[in-house]
């Protein structure tokens, strides 16, 4: 089964003996029994062909034409279609246990993707998106990779687990990884800054460096074609839709450059022009269309048994607030 996040916290988990113990709470509504394995889905999300065992929200909803109801209800096998809720509040809905054996996954982290860049620039996850979820409303915990990237990892928001000027993952977090205990837990990144001496690496079974996408697509092909000793949680964080903007095809009418300061970020204020934003803008576009092609790649490497799961770690603002790049602001 695929399935397609654009921006959620989440963990990623082998199933255990015991129950999941949680307690829920949605404003004044409270699920009224133990949840195992029970994700939220906002309005407007889409839901495939899904095996469910039972669904609840804080008021009446559906799922296609499938009423939800305010107290845990019996789900048919499968539900399906886009999710309405009355008020606004999300669907809940419980899946059956993951096999305790566990379940080949892949992450693809997608740095500095907008959300409204994902369509007609990216074939490779709209294909990915209809056959999978897509989460709607879904919103980064923070502007810059560091703190979202922890708090993916570990399920926690940022501001519980880091402080400002803080670069590393707090070594006393549980992550993904140590989670997963009965898979073999591989990381490739192409941001430095998600690197071994910020703590990143904490309960993978290999990690490593790659200086761009191509080069982590490769080292990604070599790992998945060594014998697997048992299910494989797989993470890849590409960076083509971040800075520096160099597309391998460039839009007409110019080079891959705007100006002799575009790369100093402390100069990008100098961009009045809108002919220059335009530019900019052009090339951003351009760099996201090379990271879907890798996407594409990457999917490719794995088979339907996979699970699969694509997530934004923040956006980029391209002046749509009068600033430019991220980590400034929560645009």
């Amino acid at each position: 089964m695929l399935f397609l996040l654009i921006m959620a916290c989440g963990q990623l988990t082998s199933e255990s003996s015991a129950p999941l113990d949680l307690e829920l709470h949605l404003g004044r509504f409270k699920l009224d029994r133990e949840v195992r394995g029970a994700i939220a889905f906002a309005p407007g999300s889409i839901i495939p062909a899904t095996q469910v065992t039972a669904a609840a929200s804080e008021c009446d909803a559906t799922i296609g034409d499938r009423h939800v109801g305010t107290t845990w209800e019996s789900a048919p096998d499968e539900l399906s279609g886009v999710v309405s809720s009355s008020c606004g509040a999300p669907v809940w809905l419980e899946l059956p246990p993951t096999p305790a054996e566990g379940t080949d996954g892949l992450l693809i982290i997608l740095d500095t993707l907008r959300y409204d860049h994902v369509g007609e620039l990216t074939p490779n996850i709209a294909a990915h998106a209809a056959r999978g979820w897509h989460g709607a409303n879904g919103w980064s915990p923070s502007p810059w990779t560091i703190p979202s990237v922890s708090a993916l990892f570990t399920g926690r928001p940022p501001w519980a687990i880091t402080s400002p000027g803080d670069h590393r993952l707090p070594q006393q977090q549980t992550t993904l990884a140590e989670l997963s205990p009965n898979h073999q837990t591989w990381m490739i990144t192409t941001n430095a800054y998600v690197s071994s001496a910020n703590g990143f690496d904490q309960g993978f079974s290999r990690f490593a460096y790659a200086d761009n996408d191509p080069s982590a697509l490769s080292l990604a092909r070599q790992w998945l074609s060594e014998p697997s000793v048992g299910p494989r949680l797989l993470v890849v964080q590409l960076m083509s839709a971040h800075l520096p903007y160099q597309p391998s095809h460039p839009p007409a009418g110019g080079t891959d450059r705007v100006g002799d300061a575009f790369w100093d970020l402390d100069g990008w204020r100098s961009y009045q022009s809108e002919e220059n934003r335009d530019r900019i803008r052009a090339l951003y576009r351009g760099s996201v269309q090379d990271l879907d092609s890798y996407v594409g790649e990457l999917l490719e490497m794995v088979d339907e048994t996979w699970v699969t799961a694509l997530i934004s770690d923040h956006g980029e603002e391209l002046w749509d607030h009068g600033g430019f790049e991220h980590g400034h602001a929560f645009w």
